[in-house]
């Protein structure tokens, strides 16, 4: 890979800093085909760890289980059986994230983050966005980070809001300190403990396909992080 198409990789993955044109919209229809290919094969196979044959699938992009009576508003079901969560079960699933986030971040003695009003309704907006259009893509909103989840289920969802984050978390266990930089392995880790960043944004929301639920999760960052050249300062090792 030269280093031109490692750039728009790393803007792609991780952070929506500049508009890469025509390049950027190809590479999200390759990385939007690709996982519809794997969730459609995933379906085919039983996992033998679960005694009910529920299949559940998790993919990171950077990425509430329908109960009833849990949060879900029975009036606002609409033709794409998509359904938001109500802001009481929003508000806790915001908080959750924002402890995960901080909970890692102590371990590398980088600065809290705190929840910002402003990203929320950005990151909200889009999970909906997703969640009704059947997507898993970046968005392209300028100067923010932006890491994205989404887990995918026959059987019942965790609502924890930690579980995104501990997912792009886990990534440390990839990262070079030795090297470090981007990486498209760990670009989902580096963001969550990115020293710069400190105010933080956590959008979620829920859809049906067929026998599967989805959970969206969208989280945004400011300062944005994983920037070319900043990773030493920004990615220590743990303290």
């Amino acid at each position: 890979m030269n280093s031109a198409n490692f750039v728009v990789l790393l803007m792609f993955v991780c952070s929506s800093l500049i508009n890469a044109g025509r390049l950027e919209q190809q590479l999200k229809l390759w990385k939007r085909n690709r996982y519809q290919s794997e969730l459609a094969s995933s379906s085919e196979i039983e996992d033998d760890s679960n005694p009910s044959n529920d299949q559940q699938q998790d993919v990171n992009l950077s990425g509430l289980p329908q109960i009833r009576g849990l949060g879900w508003d029975e009036s606002t079901e609409n033709e794409m059986d998509e359904r938001s969560i109500e802001k009481r079960d929003l508000n806790s699933f915001r908080q959750q994230a924002l402890d995960a986030h901080n909970l890692y971040r102590r371990k590398y003695c980088v600065q809290q983050m705190t929840l910002d009003s402003y990203l929320n309704s950005v990151a909200q907006e889009y999970a909906q966005y997703l969640a009704q259009n059947n997507l898993f893509q970046h968005s392209n909103h300028q100067g923010m980070g932006e890491n994205l989840y989404m887990t995918s289920t026959t059987g019942q969802l965790s609502q924890n809001g930690a579980d995104a984050v501990t997912s792009w978390y886990n990534e440390n266990q990839l990262y070079n300190y030795d090297n470090p930089g981007f990486s498209m392995s760990t670009g989902h880790f580096t963001q969550v403990v990115w020293r710069a960043s400190n105010r933080l944004g956590v959008g979620a929301a829920i859809a049906n396909n067929g026998a599967w639920k989805k959970l969206y999760v969208v989280a945004n960052y400011a300062p944005p992080g994983n920037y070319l050249g900043q990773f030493q300062q920004n990615v220590p090792r743990p303290c």
